[in-house]
């Protein structure tokens, strides 16, 4: 891993990222079938709710269902807006750690992501909902990621989660809100990912839409793939 860029002036330098985003956000909508990529997600709030494991190997099952499933579906779209040089931006709970070797298994560059850490209780729902609103409201960030599992989500006023929509459907932003149990919500789409042990260190993530309001239809898609280092 290369030496931590300093600024975000010095992530433009390197060519990491592209100021403001970049040019061809047009392409957010492609026609065919529905497929979870990231540019089917520009300006869109994406909801990835819940767990569920199962397979043959009971070991770590929990652990794997509650952490795993979730961070994967999140890494894979952070590894590609970083393809795109898209500004990406994590907000997360100081009582969830932020572990950056099971990140970086993903293939995510950590010196070019930007890590918000927000208190776990009390007003923390406060704090992780007024990052991701200035983060949405500069316009810099192609996805921002909140992931604040301490949040009592139930006390999470409507008119927030509206203006969060409208500030991603304005600046062409994803935001990808990692929760806990499905709730209603302002949510362009809801996603709960399903994941089975395959082999020793071989998962597959089977990741279920149901909810996707540009599609109309329930959708799934499927891929298999290593497990983070603590799994293996």
């Amino acid at each position: 891993m290369s030496s931590p860029a300093r600024s975000f002036g010095e992530l433009l330098a390197k060519g990491k990222v592209v100021s403001g985003g970049c040019a061809d956000r047009a392409d957010w909508y492609r026609e065919g079938a529905p497929h979870w990529e990231l540019c089917r997600f520009f300006g869109r709030v994406v909801e990835v709710t819940g767990w569920g494991a199962r397979g043959r190997h009971e070991k770590g099952r929990s652990k794997f269902a509650k952490a795993t499933a979730k961070l994967t579906v999140a890494t894979r779209l952070v590894r590609a807006a970083q393809e795109r040089r898209e500004p990406v931006a994590w907000i997360t709970d100081v009582r969830m750690p932020f572990y950056p070797p099971d990140v970086a298994s993903h293939g995510v560059d950590l010196d070019a992501l930007a890590v918000i850490r927000v208190p776990g209780e009390g007003r923390g729902g406060v704090a992780a909902f007024r990052a991701a609103d200035q983060l949405l409201r500069s316009g810099a960030f192609g996805l921002v990621v909140l992931d604040a599992p301490s949040v009592d989500e139930r006390r999470i006023p409507l008119q927030v989660e509206i203006r969060l929509s409208n500030l991603a459907r304005a600046h062409g932003a994803v935001l990808l809100w990692l929760r806990g149990q499905p709730r209603d919500s302002q949510a362009s789409v809801r996603a709960i990912p399903l994941c089975e042990r395959v082999a020793e260190g071989r998962f597959r993530c089977t990741i279920r839409v149901v909810k996707d309001k540009r599609v109309g239809q329930l959708w799934e898609q499927g891929e298999t793939f290593d497990g983070p280092l603590g799994l293996r």
